[in-house]
């Protein structure tokens, strides 16, 4: 908790001044704690994937720039001796062999970027390569990891969102049900004080304003109910919110410490032949430090964020919010704030449906395979050169792309240098109009009317006609 300080007399607490600003635009500004707000957690671990492939693509391109610069100096150097070898230069003389120790420094050079590029292979790359392969393996259009940091973090919201909403929903209620009786109260004293009004409309009024009155006791109740759910909710929903980022942070520190020994390993690698031009390099390196990265990630975007709770609010009373300042596990700071802006109940807060990969637009292409490829998991498709596979997803980031096989397995298998796109026939014509009506009969997609009244079935016959020649 916070300790107040005593100078000369004086009682200074602390400052919450930012806290309450942060707290009045808490509805404007991004939060941990908001509804699907935990996507950005879990993009940043999906992310991790790319990530390693930029940095195995980095090594293996300045790999291959050692390979290429070796080779260079090295037929450089072969060229070069065999003309002077050749030439008419006096061979008994002291110039001639002068001459040719001048390609020494070629040699040795060659030499040791030649070696730069097999460890930057062997010790870089490849590891690169297999540590990606433990943490990321393949599910059906994304990584495993990514689908189940998803779902802990979608089981985790989900009451706490539907709460929410019911109580943003309950809110409304009460506070039109409290201004339609006002505008009853208003106007039975008007009847009240004006002797021209009838006894019947003045009872009708009143019965109007009895009937206000109990959908305000009404619409209270439920308004204070999906408050106390909330509270009741908030530890269990701070728990497990807590248990899903901590995951994700674990898996995400773990790279970075994993990038910062790859970096190091490379200059150490580069730092051999120049140690001068890589000091900064290692400077930079060394600065790389995970743990406070994590930490600040985790106090301005993760869970150390404050929590909004809203508490019941009177009709006329200005909005007050109350937040939960998390210093430790075990003590809370709560203070409430006023002048809050209203936030209006929107229906698009909370995303209720379950995870699934964006949808591809492309389906149905033809390709065909120009090498043989043998399926290693059991998501994936075997290849065999000419085989026409019913393209239904494009490549992804990873080189793969979804399609059916010949013999109507549908599964993955690597785009990259295995297949090529293929210009219609009058066989492939029909076999993708086969396969449209097929994709409907199966229950893939259902055969639904456009705006014109045409089908699947009727927009596969014009795409693909089974009469179509070359």
């Amino acid at each position: 908790m916070y300790k107040a300080a005593n100078d000369g007399g004086k009682l200074h607490l602390p400052n919450f001044q930012k806290k309450i600003e942060n707290a009045n635009n808490m509805e404007n500004i991004p939060n941990f704690w908001q509804p699907n707000a935990y996507k950005q957690t879990v993009a940043k671990v999906d992310n991790g994937a790319g990530l390693l492939d930029d940095l195995s693509r980095f090594v293996l391109e300045r790999a291959h720039i050692e390979k290429k610069y070796a080779q260079m100096l090295s037929n450089w150097s072969k060229k070069w001796n065999d003309k002077i070898s050749r030439s008419a230069e006096d061979p008994e003389g002291s110039l001639k062999p002068a001459w040719k120790s001048l390609l020494s420094e070629a040699n040795q050079l060659s030499v040791v970027h030649a070696n730069n590029d097999q460890r930057l292979r062997e010790t870089v790359q490849k590891e690169v390569t297999t540590w990606k392969k433990t943490i990321y393996q393949r599910s059906l259009r994304t990584w495993k990891v990514t689908k189940e940091t998803h779902e802990m973090f979608h089981k985790a919201q989900k009451p706490w969102s539907k709460g929410l909403k019911a109580s943003k929903k309950a809110k409304k209620a009460y506070f039109s049900a409290c201004e339609a009786k006002d505008q009853a109260v208003k106007k039975l004293q008007t009847a009240q004080d004006t002797d021209s009004t009838a006894e019947e409309e003045v009872q009708k009024i009143e019965a109007k304003v009895d009937k206000s009155t109990a959908a305000v006791e009404e619409t209270k109740k439920v308004y204070e109910d999906s408050i106390a759910f909330l509270q009741e909710d908030r530890p269990r929903y701070e728990q497990d919110m807590k248990k899903a980022y901590n995951y994700c942070e674990d898996l995400e520190q773990r790279r970075q410490e994993f990038f910062k020994e790859m970096f190091l390993r490379y200059h150490s690698i580069l730092s051999e032949h120049t140690p001068h031009q890589t000091e900064q390099m290692k400077q930079m390196v060394d600065r790389v430090h995970p743990d406070a990265d994590i930490l600040r990630y985790r106090r301005h975007r993760g869970p150390e964020m404050p929590l909004c709770v809203p508490p019941f609010q009177e009709f006329g009373a200005k909005p007050v919010i109350e937040l939960v300042v998390d210093e430790s596990s075990s003590s809370h700071l709560t203070m409430s704030t006023t002048d809050i802006i209203q936030d209006e109940d929107t229906d698009s807060d909370w995303d209720d449906e379950e995870w699934t990969p964006p949808p591809d637009v492309n389906v149905g292409r033809p390709v065909r395979a120009i090498y043989d490829y043998v399926a290693e998991e059991a998501e994936e498709i075997s290849l065999r050169v000419g085989d026409i596979i019913t393209l239904i997803e494009e490549e992804d980031e990873q080189g793969w792309c979804k399609g059916v096989s010949p013999d109507g397995s549908a599964g993955l298998f690597p785009a990259c240098k295995y297949c090529g796109y293929i210009t219609p026939t009058k066989h492939t014509y029909k076999h993708m109009h086969s396969f449209l009506c097929l994709f409907v009969s199966s229950g893939y997609v259902e055969d639904l009317e456009d705006e014109e009244g045409e089908s699947a079935t009727d927009t596969a016959a014009v795409m693909y006609p089974k009469d179509q020649s070359c």
